[in-house]
């Protein structure tokens, strides 16, 4: 999103549009920190249950219907984090090793805390 000038002013309208995608991208995030855990431990049952395949058929249509490519326009230190989201994901539902999916979330989710402790200091400013 580009910040809108008129007459060396930034409009409202755009600080706006601005908070709105910031509170967006957060939610996502902070649902993603959420759901790609659960997705990696349904990922790992030998047998699983009529109701864990749901759940996890839920999640991975949640994160295949994400448009990433969409959110290459995004400069802020959040598009690293959508890269670890959509990395994560990609890993979780490959058939590789236990091992490669488990530093794939673990990337993540020390991203997402990296993250949240910034989000933590801006909010107290």
């Amino acid at each position: 999103m580009q910040w809108s000038i008129k007459n060396n002013r930034i409009t409202l309208e755009t600080i706006q549009h601005r908070n709105e995608a910031v509170f967006i991208m957060r939610y996502f995030i902070d649902r993603s920190a959420k759901l790609l855990p659960i997705l990696y431990i349904l990922d790992q049952k030998e047998n699983p249950i009529k109701m864990e395949i749901e759940q996890k058929q839920k999640i991975m249509k949640i994160f295949r219907t994400i448009d990433f490519p969409s959110y290459k326009k995004i400069k802020m230190s959040e598009s690293i984090l959508l890269k670890r989201i959509r990395n994560c994901f990609e890993l979780i539902t490959q058939d590789i090793s236990k091992s490669e999916k488990q530093k794939g979330l673990i990337d993540f989710l020390q991203e997402y805390n990296r993250l949240k402790e910034l989000w933590r200091q801006v909010d107290l400013n």
